[in-house]
């Protein structure tokens, strides 16, 4: 486990397979749902190009290398539910199985996700009725950006977003009005207005945010709080002028919700660069796509220039870990998130003795019993 990064789909789809397969080897894939939105998108055209594209990036992202990352709104109403999750660069999972062994290891054991066994589906080129309706749906649905509406929120709650020349001052300004102590009724609206959630659900959100002294929304629910940041920056945007009316940009926002889930985000997309200096924090980073493709197919073409013999020797004394290389993106991104390299920090089963192979299986064995035991508890 490497690194996590999250790609956009303009990311994944410029590298071929061989480049993912170094990408894997070094780090971690946190998934979020527009991604796989957009990759079934696709399905939707009727040329079969299209549909070989949803196979070729189906392919490039086994479900066994991802974490399917839960969808922003379920994690807000789990928030204003009482929820409590961390944001550290770490994806948030749904679900999950406690497990204890029978010599009392306890873990936690998260099944294969709808979404991952999709993902196998269609890498195999294997579509589900369901799956095109979902697709011709989805496509049907892409939001379009609507300045007229956006305006008649914001004027509806009396909340001013101030005409900013960059993203950086646009984030600053919605710093200011989340500090307003007398902006957080009308915000936390703006927020509810823009995710849609109405009825019984939005009064029970506001009832128990006025029953508890109705306190500041960055410690009362501090990832709805990030949400409404980055939707108050992205409208400041529009207002500003810096972000087009072109739909597609409504779905790089989408990607922008789950940036506190990751330590780096690849994109090739212009906004998404703008947006990211103004959102990661100080320990995350913008990864251009381009530049990492081309040291993946560096490393790639170094791999494949191994003789079996040396890719032994490099994995019993490596590992995971990235060669060490002038300006690597791999070698920054492991230094800064991840434990220093020492000797003996590599794959240590390639050099595993009969005895040390014997007592690893017997322990996976242990897992396995607890993971089914787990199962037919819960029926």
């Amino acid at each position: 486990m490497g690194p996590i990064l999250i790609l956009d789909k303009s990311a994944l789809q410029s590298l071929s397979l061989r480049e993912m397969r170094r990408l894997r080897k070094h780090f971690s894939l946190n998934v979020p749902p527009i991604l796989i939105a957009e990759i079934l998108g696709d399905l939707a055209k009727t040329d079969a190009a299209q549909r070989e594209q949803v196979i070729h990036l189906a392919k490039k992202m086994p479900a066994i290398d991802n974490y399917e990352n839960e969808h922003y709104l379920r994690l807000c109403l789990a928030e204003f539910a009482g929820g409590k999750f961390e944001m550290r660069g770490v994806p948030i999972l749904g679900g999950g199985t406690p497990v204890v062994t029978k010599s009392g290891e306890r873990g936690m054991f998260f099944d294969a996700t709808p979404e991952q066994l999709a993902l196998l589906r269609w890498s195999q080129g294997d579509f589900s009725d369901s799956d095109k309706l979902l697709a011709a749906t989805w496509r049907g649905m892409i939001p379009k950006i609507d300045i007229e509406s956006y305006k008649h929120k914001l004027n509806r709650y009396y909340i001013v977003i101030p005409h900013a020349d960059n993203f950086q001052d646009l984030a600053a300004a919605a710093d200011r009005l989340l500090g307003e102590r007398s902006l957080r009724e009308s915000l936390l609206n703006c927020l509810l207005d823009e995710f849609e959630i109405s009825g019984t659900i939005r009064n029970l959100i506001l009832f128990t945010w006025s029953v508890v002294g109705r306190p500041d929304l960055r410690a009362y629910a501090p990832y709805a709080s990030y949400c409404l940041r980055v939707m108050l920056v992205f409208i400041g945007g529009i207002r500003s002028k810096l972000i087009s009316l072109d739909s597609t940009n409504r779905l790089d926002l989408e990607y922008c919700y789950y940036l506190p889930f990751c330590m780096g985000f690849v994109s090739r997309d212009h906004l998404h660069r703008e947006l990211s200096a103004a959102l990661l924090g100080p320990e995350q980073d913008f990864i251009e796509g381009d530049r990492l493709k081309s040291e993946l197919r560096e490393l790639a073409d170094e791999w494949d220039a191994l003789s079996g013999v040396q890719r032994n020797e490099r994995e019993a004394e490596y590992g995971d870990y990235p060669p060490e290389r002038e300006g690597s993106i791999a070698s920054m991104m492991w230094k800064k998130n991840m434990n220093p390299w020492s000797p003996g920090s590599g794959n240590r089963a390639i050099q595993m003795s009969k005895e040390q192979e014997a007592r690893l299986m017997a322990k996976l064995d242990e897992y396995s019993e607890a993971i089914e035991n787990a199962k037919r508890q819960q029926g």
